[in-house]
């Protein structure tokens, strides 16, 4: 009997976590897809700033919007279910793309952006600690020494 009741502990316990892991991978993919998302849409509107009218642009800025709505949307959730090293680089991923979106408003049309690189840093830093979070294997490189930012794993 003992044996028995040890068995459907373990059971409960590994179709827990089965659903905790389940549970995360959608708020990371989400959160993951919602961060390219601003980014696609903060670069579209930057680029348009030099070949379109303003009325023209006025349905990237909704886009951007849209965006940043799904990504705070996101970011709510990640927070919620993420280890505080996930969460904080997270934190650091939306903050550079929020100062990239302001600085397409306000910034020239185009130009090398710090932000825009610091973005792809962060996120690749992310996306491995996901990975780790979730179980899966790290076959996302860690950038070279040189390029990593500071606070960065």
């Amino acid at each position: 009997m003992k044996q028995a009741t040890d068995n459907l502990v373990t059971s409960i316990n590994a179709e827990d976590k089965r659903a905790d892991v389940a549970v995360k991978l959608r708020i990371y993919a989400a959160c993951y897809a919602a961060f390219q998302q601003a980014k696609r849409a903060a670069v579209n509107y930057r680029v348009a700033r030099t070949t379109q009218t303003e009325e023209e642009r006025e349905p990237l800025i909704q886009k951007q919007e849209d965006a940043q709505d799904k990504m705070d949307q996101a970011m709510g959730e990640l927070l919620l279910v993420a280890p505080y090293e996930t969460a904080e680089l997270a934190n650091r991923l939306s903050y550079t793309l929020l100062s990239f979106m302001a600085a397409t408003h306000i910034g020239p049309p185009f130009q090398e952006s710090p932000d825009l690189k610091e973005a792809g840093l962060i996120l690749t830093a992310l996306v491995r600690r996901m990975r780790i979070d979730l179980g899966k294997p790290v076959d996302v490189p860690e950038p070279p020494a040189h390029e990593r930012t500071s606070n960065q794993p």
